[in-house]
C-alpha cells in the first residue's frame, strides 16, 4: 500500500472525520458553557467544572493534532520560523533511513539473535509441531504434491 493509498482509505478518513468532529465539539461546548456561566451566575461553579472538561478536550485535541502533524509534515508551510522549530517538524520523513536501520537492528538483536533463536528452538517441540501440521489434510496433500513433483526431478538430475 502506497502512502497515497493509505491517506485515502475509508477507515482513515472516518478516523480523521471523527477526530475533527470531536475537536470542534469540544470547542463549541467550551464556548457555549462560557455563555451559560454568564447567563446563570448562581450555577457558575457547576458550569465551570464542565468548562474545565471541555477545555481539557480542546487542549488535548490540539496537542494531539499538532504532535501527529509535525511528525509527518511541516504545518507552518513557507512561513518564516526559527530553525529550532523547523528541526521539530517532518521528523519521520527526514529520519526514515535512520528509523528503518534502528528497527532492523532492534528486530535482529531481540528476535533473530543466535541466543533468542536457540532459546526458542529449545523450548519448542519441533517434531510435535511438524506432526500436528502434517495431520491436517490440506497440508498433507500439499507436501505429497511437492514430493511427487520434486523427487522425479532429483532422480533425473542425479542420473545425468
Amino acid at each position: 500500500m502506497t502512502t497515497a493509498e493509505a491517506i485515502t482509505t475509508p477507515s482513515l478518513q472516518r478516523s480523521k472525520r471523527f477526530a475533527t468532529i470531536a475537536l470542534i465539539s469540544a470547542i463549541v461546548t467550551w464556548l457555549v458553557l462560557m455563555v451559560v456561566a454568564k447567563l446563570i451566575p448562581e450555577y457558575a461553579w457547576l458550569v465551570h467544572i464542565f468548562m474545565l472538561s471541555a477545555e481539557a478536550g480542546v487542549v488535548g485535541g490540539l496537542a494531539d493534532w499538532y504532535a501527529i502533524t509535525v511528525l509527518f509534515r511541516n504545518p507552518f508551510g513557507k512561513m518564516p520560523i526559527p530553525k529550532f522549530l523547523l528541526d521539530h517538524t517532518e521528523i519521520i520523513p527526514r529520519n526514515k533511513a535512520r528509523i528503518a536501520e534502528s528497527m532492523g537492528r532492534f528486530v535482529q538483536e531481540n528476535f533473530l539473535s543466535p541466543q533468542v533463536v536457540e532459546r526458542s528452538l529449545q523450548s519448542t517441540d519441533l517434531s510435535l509441531a511438524v506432526g500436528q501440521w502434517l495431520a491436517k489434510p490440506e497440508n498433507n496433500t500439499q507436501v505429497t504434491q511437492v514430493i511427487q513433483q520434486t523427487v522425479p526431478k532429483i532422480f533425473e538430475f542425479v542420473g545425468q
